[in-house]
């Protein structure tokens, strides 16, 4: 049958959502911590590929901005 189909596995899935769920009010500023710090590490990793791409077109990323 496999570990999916073992109820002392079960019994500890419910435990574990049982004591995230107690947390109740905690849960939304929690979230809301989670989910900015996984937005800031994904506007941190595109604004390093677009660094690198500039660098490698010889492009000087820390230069002034061109003149029009």
């Amino acid at each position: 049958m496999g570990l999916w189909f073992c109820p002392f596995r079960r019994q500890r899935v419910g435990r574990v959502i049982d004591s995230v769920l107690s947390l109740g009010g905690l849960l939304v500023p929690i979230g809301a911590i989670v989910v900015g710090g996984a937005i800031a590490i994904t506007a941190m990793i595109l604004r390093h590929n677009e660094r690198i791409a500039k660098i490698e077109r010889g492009i000087n990323p820390d230069g002034p901005w061109p003149q029009k």
